[in-house]
């Protein structure tokens, strides 16, 4: 909740305090684009004063490119790890076979 001349206004959970002075509070608010203007419509019914900055979309992007080369890397390490396992299992099981066979003779 932000609170101005004594009113209040409910914010999303991503609002997060910036600055603060004797007099003022900036605060960035993360909305979707959906309830956006409804939100800044209340704000400056309650006397906020409401700047916007919509996000950079070559920053999201690439945000997201470097996601994705991290979960195809995390991807390729996890089947890696996973064809191992799966080797010296069989390794593993084939030894233990074979001393098991070894003691019946």
């Amino acid at each position: 909740m932000l609170s101005h001349c004594g009113l209040l206004l409910q914010v999303p959970r991503s609002s997060k305090k910036l600055s603060e002075d004797n007099e003022y509070a900036l605060y960035t608010v993360t909305l979707f684009r959906k309830v956006a203007d409804t939100f800044k419509t209340s704000a400056r019914e309650k006397g906020f004063q409401v700047g916007s900055k919509p996000m950079l979309q070559g920053k999201t992007s690439i945000f997201f490119l470097k996601f994705r080369v991290h979960y195809t890397n995390l991807t390729t390490h996890s089947l890696t790890l996973m064809k191992t396992c799966e080797i010296r299992f069989e390794i593993l099981s084939l030894i233990l076979k074979a001393r098991h066979n070894e003691g019946k003779k």
